[in-house]
């Protein structure tokens, strides 16, 4: 035998306890057990390769996990245990594993460079671990790391070595000073609204980034421009701090072929706009300029009074526009946009009556907080026929939307 599932298995620990036995078993799955114990028989199995035991009882993984000298594959996920024993680190054959929603892991081994084959190491969900191992960044193999669900807020240094990484999720967690070797990233999302980071400019694998402008800071001579050598991204955060449209214009988002959704996003606070004036913040949004093959624009917060001219590009699917106050009109040729299906200006009810084909309006008692935005000046050439749905959202603490739809014209 080779393979044995036992999952929701009553009095599993009987079952086990002459397991060593089955010296050509490969693969062993226990999982959704009231297991509290992993039995030394069980770690005899010198030629096990896989070992799944998530959502047991188990609070404590025994040092003599280390005679599993051919294991590969160790999930532990959703069990109550507090630690790692060391010896887990002694499975230099090991290329995945997995503690997610650990709730009571405290800690990882002090040192883990022996895991050299690690790949996958998912630690998610696990909300007392504070700290990663200083030796970390020895892990050189590993695809991806996620501190999603955890209190972990700074990654040791050693991090910036891990030059095959495909997927960073860091959360809140203080960035790392430079990512320029993390080549083969291809998503990375942080939320460090005051992140000051280095090397984006050299991911150029990277399909998924939500960027966050960084402040003008003399240490920090990098800013928006960095983005010009990558082909995709997703958002562009705190566009109050670019300055200077040649600043915008360098991060050649009209180069990007294989962009197809893009979020252009300024701060929400007016204090974050200070010293910007109106003209300026338009010039910066001007050279924003996204491909032609974009499908999806979402700009949000942009307070300037004029519309880019580029706003009509040929293969939106998708256009929203949250907060933007300003831009009281868009151009008569969003209506002549050949895929067109869904966008989102903000209008009030109020304004239902100079829009004649505006059908439904779901009046929410906050809307009139935004102002109205105008379909263009002569709507009677608007073309709406693949037009079939608009939908407005208000901000995230609205729980009733705005919703309205258009018909094409009659003959």
């Amino acid at each position: 035998m080779e393979t044995l599932v036992l999952n929701d298995t009553d009095s599993v620990h009987v079952l086990l306890t002459n397991i060593q036995s089955l010296k050509k078993l490969r693969h062993l799955e226990d999982c959704f057990t009231d297991m509290e114990e992993l039995p030394d028989s069980v770690t005899s199995l010198s030629n096990l390769q896989t070992l799944d035991l998530n959502h047991c009882e188990l609070k404590v993984i025994p040092e003599s996990i280390s005679g599993l000298k051919s294991l590969r594959f160790l999930n532990i996920s959703f069990n109550p245990i507090e630690e790692l024993p060391v010896s887990v680190t002694t499975l230099s054959n090991l290329e995945t594993l997995d503690v997610n929603t650990c709730k009571n892991l405290k800690a990882l081994p002090e040192y883990v460079a022996d895991l050299a084959n690690l790949k996958i190491f998912n630690f998610e969900n696990c909300p007392l671990l504070k700290a990663l191992p200083e030796d970390f960044g020895a892990l050189t193999q590993l695809r991806s790391l996620n501190l999603d669900g955890t209190d972990i807020k700074v990654l040791p240094e050693s991090c910036s070595n891990l030059n095959n990484l495909e997927l960073v999720y860091l959360h809140l967690c203080v960035l790392p000073k430079d990512v320029k070797n993390w080549t083969k990233l291809r998503r990375f999302y942080y939320k460090q609204r005051k992140a000051i980071i280095s090397g984006i400019g050299k991911l150029e694998c990277l399909q998924e980034l939500i960027y966050l402008v960084p402040e003008n800071e003399p240490e920090h001579s990098d800013g928006i421009e960095e983005l010009g050598n990558l082909s995709s991204l997703v958002g562009v955060r705190d566009l109050q701090n670019v300055k200077h449209p040649i600043d915008a214009a360098r991060a050649n988002l009209k180069g990007k072929r294989n962009l197809i959704e893009l979020g252009l996003h300024w701060g929400k606070k007016e204090e974050e706009r200070v010293g910007m004036r109106s003209d300026q913040i338009f010039q910066v949004f001007e050279a924003l300029q996204p491909p032609p093959c974009l499908r999806r624009l979402h700009v949000r917060n942009f307070m300037g009074l004029n519309r880019p001219s580029w706003i009509c590009l040929p293969s939106l699917v998708e256009l929203t526009l949250m907060n933007c106050k300003g831009m009281k009109q868009l151009p008569a040729g969003i209506g002549k946009l050949p895929h067109l299906r869904r966008a989102a200006p903000f209008i009030s009810p109020s304004s239902k009556s100079g829009y004649p084909r505006l059908q439904q309006v779901v009046q929410n008692p906050l809307v009139s907080l935004f102002e109205n935005v105008a379909l263009g000046e002569d709507e009677s050439q608007l073309n709406t026929s693949g037009l079939s749905c608009v939908i407005t959202k208000g901000p995230s603490e609205l729980s009733v939307p705005v919703k309205w739809s258009i018909s094409a014209p009659e003959d």
